[in-house]
């Protein structure tokens, strides 16, 4: 009878290092508001932008956009995909993924070089 390789093993504990770790990011996209101002939303891969008037996330669902006023991002957990923000949300829209990645650094990354 043959053994397995240990090079195929390793393959496999190797997928299954992954599996684990893609569990960590939160894959469920979940967008919870509150008085039309507190903020919750899970799935998230990326903060793309923010200002006053708009934050602009990358999510397992797609691009998000939230419009408002004096909209401030209180918590960033990107490793557990998840932000909070606050402000007066008008209008929430979403559309498909374009790659945020081409046009440069996102936000995240741009703060903590």
């Amino acid at each position: 009878m043959e053994q397995p390789q240990f090079k195929e093993q390793s393959q496999y504990k190797n997928k299954s290092q992954n599996q684990n770790k893609n569990q960590t990011l939160n894959k469920n996209h979940k967008f919870v508001i509150t008085d039309r101002s507190n903020i919750i939303i899970t799935g998230v891969l990326d903060v793309v932008s923010f200002d006053l008037k708009e934050i602009t996330l990358e999510t397992v669902c797609g691009a998000m956009n939230i419009k408002g006023n004096d909209l401030k991002v209180k918590s960033v957990k990107l490793e557990e995909g998840e932000v909070e923000a606050h402000g007066s949300v008008d209008r929430v829209s979403y559309s498909e993924m374009t790659s945020f990645k081409s046009k440069g650094k996102s936000v995240v990354k741009r703060m903590f070089r």
